[in-house]
């Protein structure tokens, strides 16, 4: 029961909150009580839940939108570009840039094109 509300917390308000206590308030349990629930659960902690939609936001705004960096930060509500980069790199192992560029130079394979391509080969 508390997974699926927490899901539906998280899925709305992850571009804004990133604090565990905010989804716990809204559950009406503890913040511990909560990533003991969460882990039981799902084998994932709710902080990593947490992360976990944050960083695909980012991905995705990275990729496939034309706002700058600052921008992404502003949007999922972190106070300066630097503490976004901070934690995009600490997430993901890459700067929020050089993934950007990465998504520009996607592999032929990762194309619309490369994918139908691959479809066709033999053996798929």
């Amino acid at each position: 029961m508390f997974f699926e509300q927490f899901m539906a917390l998280l899925d709305q308000y992850h571009c804004t909150e990133r604090s565990l206590k905010f989804y716990a308030d809204r559950l009406y349990i503890t913040p511990k009580y909560l990533s003991s629930v969460i882990k039981e659960v799902s084998g994932r902690s709710a902080a990593d839940w947490v992360d976990a939609f944050v960083v695909l936001e980012a991905k995705t705004l990275l990729k496939f939108s034309d706002l700058s960096i600052q921008e992404i930060a502003y949007r999922l509500n972190f106070s300066t570009q630097s503490f976004f980069g901070k934690y995009f790199k600490h997430q993901t192992g890459i700067s929020p840039s050089e993934y950007k560029m990465r998504g520009e130079k996607l592999p032929r394979a990762e194309t619309k094109e490369g994918a139908a391509a691959s479809e066709k080969l033999p053996g798929r």
